[in-house]
């Protein structure tokens, strides 16, 4: 019997076009997103072991001993205490007997201000100023410290303010009767006796 031929199907090349545009339809596209870039913000805070002279001066000081807010009105009280006490002292006898060499001296225990007839002369006496001024800025700071040594003081303080102080408690030390009962006990606790567990058979 003759063969019977089978023809075998031979398939088609697409071209190149084709071939792409199909791949494209069945990979789905992927939207690109915009990242958005991130401000770094700086720390307010100062990095630790950055300390500045002033800082390690400030913490080796006590606070008591540091100048507060108030040495510039305690210093501005001094001067007008001073001015005060020179108006006191005005020769007003010799004004009014008719001296009209009068002069007038502001300041203590130097007069740094003189106001007198002879006005080519300058009223200011700056050495004593300056004497002046370094006197009354110590006697200032020891005011001031002795301020805040009076209120860093308990017994000054309400007890609203001990409250909220905190405490420091100490560890107590072992008197020697604590320490001789715990060498004749140690070792010596008594032991409790255990009934054993039978399980009935």
């Amino acid at each position: 019997m003759p063969k019977k031929e089978v023809n075998t199907p031979v398939p088609k090349r697409l071209p190149t076009s084709q071939v792409k545009t199909l791949i494209s339809k069945q990979i789905p596209k992927q939207k690109i997103q915009k990242t958005t870039p991130i401000n770094k913000i700086k720390p307010t805070y100062k990095y630790i072991g950055k300390e500045s002279l002033a800082q390690l001066i400030r913490k080796s000081i006590p606070k008591q001993l540091i100048p507060t807010k108030r040495f510039a009105t305690i210093l501005g009280t001094m001067f007008l205490i001073v001015i005060i006490l020179s108006v006191f002292q005005f020769p007003f006898n010799k004004l009014l007997s008719g001296d009209i060499n009068v002069v007038v001296k502001i300041g203590y225990p130097f007069p740094f201000l003189e106001l007198g007839a002879d006005l080519e002369k300058s009223p200011l006496q700056f050495q004593n100023l300056l004497i002046d001024l370094v006197i009354y800025l110590i006697i200032t700071y020891i005011i001031d410290v002795l301020i805040n040594l009076i209120l860093s003081i308990h017994l000054i303080k309400s007890k609203e303010e001990l409250l909220k102080q905190p405490k420091i408690y100490k560890k107590e030390t072992p008197t020697i009767s604590n320490k001789i009962t715990k060498k004749i006990f140690k070792g010596k606790s008594p032991k409790i006796k255990t009934k054993p567990n039978i399980t009935p058979q």
